[in-house]
């Protein structure tokens, strides 16, 4: 899983300066009337990615991840596309619904119905998750299978257009977690984490990544990452 946020690196200086103004600004503004959500703003196509750990001990390779795509109506119903995918290529067709109160708070549960008899088929059950104020990403925790974990919902857009040199290029932060990794104790679960650069129009990218176990996934000066 990946989350990157652009930046860029400034001293401490200007970043207390920053902070300072920003709260400057809070405490001369007028109060902001509150926002309020409905059910409704689930209508739409959304990525789904889920990373999930057994409630007990365990290993890297008991550590699951979901990934796939669900379709709501203004209901917040499932309808058209719902399908999930684990990492182990078990396919899930998803139903069921979802609620959100007015301060923007999502509850209920999605059914995974396994598409071969030999896998078992399970639930999906969201309590207490967030949808952010932009009402393009869901944020939470879920019961996935009866494993515990981390979930992330994000809405298609397909009148949104982007292009590399306008919304991608430049320098990011990068942090990305996994199930598994190969190059670590021999594909224990871990994470990479450092900074990446994108190249506008070009697919050229440099980074300087590292493992949690302290070896180094990339340099700059190694070239070209990918």
């Amino acid at each position: 899983m990946r989350a990157t946020a652009k930046g860029r690196t400034r001293s401490a200086g200007t970043i207390w300066a920053a902070i300072f103004t920003a709260l400057l600004a809070l405490a001369l503004a007028a109060p902001a009337r509150a926002q309020t959500f409905s059910v409704g703003d689930l209508e739409g196509s959304w990525q789904v990615f889920q990373l999930a750990t057994p409630p007990g001990v365990l290993t890297g390779a008991d550590v699951r991840s979901y990934r796939g795509e669900v379709s709501f109506d203004a209901t917040g119903t499932v309808t058209g596309i719902g399908s999930l995918t684990d990492d182990a290529r078990n396919a899930y067709t998803v139903s069921g619904s979802l609620a959100v109160s007015v301060g923007g708070v999502v509850n209920g549960t999605l059914l995974l119905t396994a598409d071969e008899p030999t896998t078992p088929s399970g639930t999906l059950v969201i309590r207490e998750a967030r949808l952010l104020a932009s009402r393009f990403t869901m944020v939470g925790a879920a019961t996935v299978l009866d494993q515990v974990g981390l979930f992330t919902f994000v809405k298609r857009d397909d009148a949104q257009t982007f292009t590399l040199a306008d919304d991608v290029a430049g320098d990011w932060d990068y942090h990305e977690l996994t199930p598994s990794n190969d190059a670590v104790n021999g594909g224990d679960a871990a994470w990479v984490n450092g900074s990446i650069t994108f190249h506008g129009e070009s697919p050229c990218t440099e980074a300087d990544l590292d493992r949690s176990d302290g070896s180094v996934r990339s340099r700059r000066t190694d070239g070209t990452f990918g």
